[in-house]
């Protein structure tokens, strides 16, 4: 149940974030997730392209860090379903 309110609260807090800061943490949760395609099968590694992204992205909106995960596929696709169920 904490985990519940938790979650709502963020959720609302994210309507308080400017526009250019979701922007960012969509464009770094976009390239984890181009990144989790590309080594589906293969352990994680970051091309140097990728971290050029994500240093971009930190060094103008370093509050982004607090969204920035790499997640497995699974863990993603169950956090999905566990919101499905909620509604």
């Amino acid at each position: 149940m904490l985990g519940w309110l938790k979650l709502f609260i963020l959720f609302l807090s994210d309507f308080a974030k400017p526009r250019s800061v979701l922007e960012a943490e969509i464009t770094a949760l976009r390239q984890q997730v181009i990144t989790l395609r590309q080594q589906a099968a293969k352990q994680i590694t970051l091309r140097r392209s990728d971290r050029l992204l994500l240093a971009f992205l930190y060094r103008f909106f370093p509050e982004i860090r607090k969204a920035i995960h790499i997640v497995q596929p699974e863990t993603l696709v169950g956090w999905h379903r566990m919101g499905l169920r909620a509604l």
